[in-house]
């Protein structure tokens, strides 16, 4: 659209156009094949423009190009176009898992792109949206499945997600580009995807397509047989919770009715032999969190651990749709293995 707009403003004998972004894109702006000079400002830019407009007898505008800008700050951030959560008919999963670069993504086109076209197909443009980030995640799947031939679909998500980080390149909380505040669990789930990290994780959280199974029974809302593409039936399944499938993130409702809740949690040693992992917990606001045991010693490369997580309600219970963050960290020095947290009253 924006594309055709500066063609119509160059057949109206415009020289140059200002693309203004509107207010849900915040500071995000995107790169497109103009026809002819142009600048696509933020929002906070645009205000600031249309207020010298207004305020001017006789403006004037220049656009200097200053080429390729590299170390642009903040980076990374969610961009205002990425998929929020919470999925409500997921039970209680935290949606999305992670993010990833999907915003103005040089790729591949299979068309020439701008007005001059010399006959051939072999050109680039930036594209953005999730189909510029499920490419990326898909290469981080290749190469830890190449590594790790062994691993499971649920354990190269588990690395994914348990290694992904939440701070940007000064160190600060990774920013919603949509609300200019501090992203949260339910805007960048896990956090940015790291593939150097995950590919050596420390602990994974896996499941095996049954587990999957007794998830779905569990959440009665689909036909699991058409789901799996086979016949179930969930009278004969020991189904489970959605909180209690073997996720790498936790998240529960809490209330009047339920003050109090356990998760369980199994981990697969995938990294040193012997090591020992202790737990360190941040606690969503208003809640305290008991993690049993405190401390994981791992044997050999393959062992497996179990532990139990309780959320209790501490005090006055919150308002009803309040969410809570926190995280839960198993630390052995070498590895630091994250899961989120959040805690929706009810």
């Amino acid at each position: 659209m924006n594309v055709e707009a500066s063609d119509h403003v160059k057949k109206a004998g415009g020289v140059a156009v200002i693309i203004l972004s509107q207010w849900w894109m915040g500071n995000q702006t995107d790169a497109d094949a103009f026809l002819h000079p142009a600048s696509r400002v933020t929002y906070d830019d645009a205000e600031e423009i249309m207020k010298y407009l207004s305020q001017t007898s006789n403006p004037t505008a220049a656009i200097k190009f200053n080429g390729t800008q590299f170390g642009h700050r903040p980076a990374p951030v969610v961009s205002s176009f990425s998929n929020r959560g919470p999925n409500l008919f997921n039970g209680n999963i935290i949606k999305p898992d992670v993010i990833a670069p999907g915003s103005n993504i040089l790729a591949a086109w299979p068309t020439e792109v701008g007005p001059n076209h010399t006959g051939t197909n072999k050109t680039f443009i930036m594209v953005s949206g999730t189909s510029m980030a499920a490419p990326h995640v898909s290469g981080i799947v290749a190469l830890l499945k190449h590594n790790h031939q062994h691993w499971s679909p649920a354990a190269i998500k588990s690395a994914i997600m348990t290694t992904a980080y939440t701070k940007d390149r000064d160190g600060n909380p990774i920013k919603d580009q949509y609300e200019g505040e501090n992203a949260g669990v339910f805007t960048m789930g896990s956090g940015h995807v790291d593939p150097v990290a995950a590919n050596d994780p420390g602990l994974i959280y896996d499941n095996d397509p049954h587990d999957y199974i007794r998830y779905l029974c569990g959440m009665k809302l689909v036909n699991v047989s058409a789901v799996v593409r086979g016949p179930v039936n969930c009278s004969q399944v020991q189904a489970i919770e959605p909180e209690q499938l073997n996720y790498p993130s936790i998240s529960v409702y809490l209330g009047a009715k339920s003050v109090s809740k356990m998760v369980n949690r199994t981990v697969t040693n995938v990294g040193d032999a012997n090591s020992v992992y202790t737990v360190k917990v941040d606690n969503p606001e208003g809640v305290d969190v008991d993690v049993d045991p405190n401390t994981l010693t791992f044997n050999k490369e393959g062992e497996k651990q179990d532990f139990t997580v309780t959320l209790s309600i501490q005090g006055v219970s919150p308002k009803s749709g309040k969410v809570s963050e926190g995280q839960l960290l198993w630390d052995s020095g070498k590895y630091f293995v994250r899961s989120p947290i959040a805690v929706t009253f009810t």
